[in-house]
């Protein structure tokens, strides 16, 4: 059997005229959606310009120096194995 910690606990039961709990989460009044611009009505000036610096290029900049970092450390330790067997 699975362990349930609110079994002893009393639990809420609605009365004849109050409403369940799903039943309010239901009935709630939701406002209509806003009908979206069309893609030519939005100006290319009006548009966000691209923030310098974004952490994309950022990612972008450090993956390439995590590459060459690695890539050379790859190269010193096969030179190092290979001065070392030539021995």
């Amino acid at each position: 059997m699975a362990y349930d910690p609110q079994r002893d606990r009393p639990r809420h039961r609605p009365g004849p005229r109050e409403a369940s709990a799903v039943d309010s989460i239901l009935d709630t009044e939701v406002a209509p959606p806003r009908p979206r611009p069309a893609p030519d009505a939005v100006a290319a000036s009006d548009a966000a310009p691209v923030p310098t610096g974004s952490w994309s290029d950022r990612l972008l900049y450090s993956a390439g120096i995590s590459t060459l970092l690695g890539a050379g450390a790859a190269l010193v330790t096969l030179w190092w194995l290979w001065r070392r067997l030539r021995r």
